[in-house]
């Protein structure tokens, strides 16, 4: 009584289990006590499914009449029609017919996947059974279509378990008689996909930078698409090509084409013919043609960027089944694209080399350089990056600044909004310590860059170290090293379309550490506010670092910052007196003042420059400074010397002609120089007063003043234009008044030296 009342519960507990759509017949014929496949009826058409597709097919058991132990089935096929590829259970590691066992585990097999037949079974171990009145599936099989049906006709099969290794046993061990309905198949043949002939790659490129002359390469002609039903008997095809471009050095044709293959090159065309026993199916090669390239143009004289194309046009072709021709989908043409040649020497960057000795390392801190040479502008570059390594055991980098080179050409290309540099100091697993660097140039405001590229060579990097280790007693080496680098420049000044720059070997720099026990240093270094441009200490080299060494130019009434640094082999000596004097042009002494070092051994004073009443332009000229102090009884001094000047002078106003009529435009020609070895911005402005005092006419032009060589002025000139005198001006002595400003007055700009003028006529008539 309890073993019967154990297994209604069991029936019951697992009956509530069973999802409802496990409980409802999924077809008419479907029966109590059978063993089925599901779909019953599987049709295909070639129109949609081609050989090598792939489907899956279901069995299925249910059982009223008896509870059940093990089950197998034998699923016999027509491997002229299918290929069994994989089965498993519908489960997973198990079937859904075993998730309502009583208990225990499963007794799963693999399957035995044949030629022409599939054998799967499962069981439960031990007491354990199925109740019954489940109904699940048990497995799934995965079938491959291998052949397709005839021209207009069809294949039927059966896939069938009615065999007596088709079976459900009881937890006796005896057979439970079921019904075992197997399941139809049919391929019929209705006209599949159109294939198309396309050539591949349908794009070939021979970049500017590459001697493409001699190179060789391969064209796949290919019918992609085919659908084994359409018993392709032969295939041709024509492909025209540039033979000044490029000729045919071989023709190879695919393995289906095994009872017939032809070709033939004329001027200018291949004529392509195979034909194949069996078939062919797929992604279909016809042949391989191998080209050279036998012509590539050059720039200059050509621009760079341009480029000679040959098409691969494929063209009269036909596709033939047994009994018609095949219509096809539109043909995949291709291109050949050889660029100009670019006939430019190729650019390079390199890494400056520095040997630190006393001198250099009283500084505390020195520079390298990253410059970019041998640079044509025909490369059109806008940007440049780099990663460079150093020997971080030895020094450290404390800074790094935007070299004058791209800036220099972005301060002449008309619109440009300047440059933009971002660097990184990093310390990465693949390249350990380095610094990452990248500069471009802007364009307008259009998105467009103009005339003058960057050419010749010059410095884009600047890179500040301080050394780790100051005293040795024998040489030290580390390298500099430029190990990633790229450049970005544009393929003609038309279509300014990016490109990658090829940059050659850089050539790499040297960090060498010379014996050096310096004993007593002195180093007087300054800087000045010069109207807000300037700096309490200039950077080196401007500052006056290192022994002896000149300072940048000093404004009228600048606040002026002098430094000394006091060191005994390199280490700070604090609270000493140093004394500060600072000398005019005629040797006359403007003042002394001392100051004590402080913790890290540097004394500081300030002053302002002197601007008299009566002829204050009598002091400009070149200042000097001494700093001196006593360390343990012996008296070091440093010198250090600056320009006291004008930002700029405006040396000359000269105009094309003296006469003018009204309507006329005015040329004018501004010569100016200036001693700033930094960097100041300058608005020039020419306007023209007529004789009663009436302005008439106005134009300005902005810059940038640098680079002078200390002691030297660096000179320039510029013209502007005023443009048609107008009606309404005085006839009669005009006067053109040329002013330099930092930036416009009513933004608060000021003038940076006196006004120069010059004289024209504006004539009655």
């Amino acid at each position: 009584m309890k073993k019967t009342l154990a297994f209604i519960l069991a029936v019951i507990i697992v009956s509530a289990l069973v999802p409802t759509y496990l409980m409802v017949p999924t077809y008419a014929g479907e029966q109590e006590n059978a063993m089925w496949i599901e779909p019953e009826t599987i049709e295909f058409e070639t129109a949609t499914t081609s050989v090598g597709d792939r489907f899956n097919v279901t069995l299925w058991l249910w059982v009223t009449s008896d509870n059940m132990f093990s089950w197998q089935f034998k699923l016999f096929f027509d491997p002229t029609q299918l290929k069994a590829t994989r089965a498993g259970y519908s489960n997973g590691s198990y079937s859904e017919w075993a998730m309502y066992r009583t208990g225990g585990g499963t007794g799963a097999v693999t399957p035995s996947i044949e030629e022409d037949y599939v054998l799967f079974t499962e069981s439960c171990t031990g007491d354990n059974y199925v109740p019954a009145g489940v109904k699940a599936r048990l497995a799934w099989v995965e079938f491959e279509i291998v052949a397709a049906p005839p021209f207009g006709g069809s294949l039927e099969s059966m896939l069938d378990i009615d065999n007596p290794s088709t079976w459900v046993m009881n937890p006796d061990m005896s057979y439970i008689p079921i019904v075992k309905e197997g399941a139809s198949y049919s391929y019929v043949w209705s006209a599949p996909p159109s294939p198309r002939l396309a050539v591949d790659p349908s794009y070939v490129e021979f970049d500017p930078y590459t001697d493409a002359v001699g190179k060789e390469f391969d064209e796949n002609i290919v019918i992609e698409g085919l659908s084994a039903a359409w018993f392709l008997k032969n295939a041709s095809t024509h492909l025209a090509y540039d033979s000044s471009l490029i000729e045919v050095v071989s023709v190879t044709f695919g393995p289906a084409w095994d009872v017939a293959t032809d070709y033939s090159v004329t001027d200018g065309d291949i004529y392509l013919y195979g034909e194949a026993s069996t078939p062919p199916s797929g992604d279909v090669i016809l042949a391989t043609v191998r080209f050279r390239v036998i012509f590539q143009d050059t720039a200059p004289p050509r621009t760079a960027g341009d480029y000679d194309a040959s098409p691969l046009d494929l063209y009269d072709y036909h596709l033939y089944a047994e009994t018609l021709e095949i219509t096809t989908a539109p043909e995949v043409d291709g291109e050949v694209r050889i660029y100009c040649r670019v006939a430019l020497p190729i650019p390079y960057l390199e890494v400056s080399s520095i040997t630190l000795g006393a001198e250099e390392l009283a500084r505390g801190e020195f520079n390298i350089t990253v410059s970019l040479k041998n640079l044509d502008c025909h490369w059109y570059v806008v940007g440049i990056q780099f990663r460079l390594t150093y020997p971080a055991d030895l020094i450290e980098p404390v800074a790094l600044y935007e070299g004058p080179f791209f800036q220099e050409f972005a301060a002449m290309q008309p619109g440009s909004m300047g440059t933009f540099m971002t660097y990184y100091f990093e310390d990465t697993a693949e390249y350990g310590p380095s610094i990452v660097y990248g500069e471009i140039i802007y364009p307008n405001a259009t998105g467009w860059w103009h005339e003058p590229f960057p050419e010749g060579e010059g410095v884009i990097a600047i890179i500040t170290f301080v050394p780790k280790i100051m005293l040795t007693q024998e040489n030290i080496t580390g390298s500099l090293d430029i190990v990633w680098q790229g450049a970005i420049g544009l393929d003609s000044l038309e279509t300014q379309n990016p490109v990658y720059v090829t940059l050659d070997t850089p050539i790499n720099g040297t960090y060498t550490l010379l014996p050096a026990f310096v004993g007593r240093m002195i180093d007087l270094y300054g800087g000045a506010i010069n109207a807000g441009y300037g700096a309490e200490i200039f950077p080196e080299p401007y500052g006056g670092q290192g022994p002896n060494a000149p300072m940048d130019l000093v404004l009228p009434q600048s606040e002026v910052h002098l430094y000394a640094k006091v060191t005994y082999n390199f280490w700070p000596v604090q609270n000493k007196t140093v004394c500060f004097e600072v000398l005019k042009p005629d040797g006359s002494t403007y003042l002394k003042l001392t100051a004590a070092t402080d913790s890290d051994g540097i004394a500081s004073v300030v002053f302002r420059m002197p601007w008299p009443c009566n002829d204050p332009e009598s002091l400009f000229g070149e200042w000097t400074v001494v700093a001196t102090c006593s360390l343990a009884d012996e008296v070091i001094m440093d010198t250090m010397t600056f320009h006291y000047d004008y930002a700029i002078h405006i040396w000359k106003v000269v105009t094309d002609r003296f006469n003018y009529n009204h309507g006329d435009t005015v040329t004018i020609t501004i010569e100016y120089g200036s001693y700033a070895m930094q960097e100041y911005p300058v608005l020039i402005t020419a306007i023209i007063q007529d004789e009663l005092g009436v302005s008439v006419g106005i134009a300005t032009a902005n810059f940038n003043i640098s680079g002078a060589q200390y002691c030297t002025y660096k000179n320039g000139s510029l013209t502007l234009e005023i443009v048609n005198i107008p009606k309404w001006a005085f006839a009669g002595k005009a006067i053109i008044h040329v002013n330099a400003f930092d930036k416009e007055p009513a933004e608060g700009g000021i003038g940076w030296c006196p006004e120069a003028t010059a004289e024209i006529c504006i004539q009655p008539h």
